[in-house]
């Protein structure tokens, strides 16, 4: 693969937390050909139907909400215990990866009720709380929207 396709394709997944979509890779920079060769060589691997891994391996918890939130398509956003994570307000990854298609729900209150509900039952830190204030005016945009 040429350095200039290599270095967007690189950024564009470092920015997803090491995964990308089959389709942002071949509406922009490679050719199937080139993707092919990745997948074969065993440089990249397959973690949902159509979204790949720029390694091989374990994917850490970062990556996996990256691709889960990329798999759902466009609208879907990290809810719930995944939302809270991200956001710093639960001290550990939670066992699944929830998401919620905001193309058919259409806002996020149920992810904020969850982040509330969470701090009056004192599942979280002092300083922690402070932020719900903050994440209550996001009300009128998801937290994290697929790109």
């Amino acid at each position: 693969m040429r350095t200039a396709i290599r270095t967007h394709v690189e950024a564009l997944a470092e920015a997803q937390s090491g995964v990308l979509t089959r389709a942002q890779c071949l509406g922009r920079w490679m050719t199937p050909d080139d993707f092919k060769r990745l997948l074969r060589s065993g440089r990249w691997q397959r973690v949902h139907h159509s979204v790949y891994a720029q390694h091989v391996g374990t994917l850490d918890w970062r990556a996996r909400v990256s691709a889960a939130l990329l798999s759902c398509g466009e609208g879907a956003i990290a809810s719930h215990r995944t939302a809270a994570r991200l956001h710093g307000l639960l001290d550990h990854d939670p066992p699944g990866i929830e998401v919620l298609d905001m193309a058919e729900r259409g806002d996020a209150d149920d992810a904020i009720a969850w982040v509330s509900k969470a701090c009056q039952r004192r599942r979280t830190t002092g300083p922690r709380r402070d932020d719900v204030g903050r994440l209550s005016r996001l009300r009128s945009g998801p937290w994290l929207m697929h790109r």
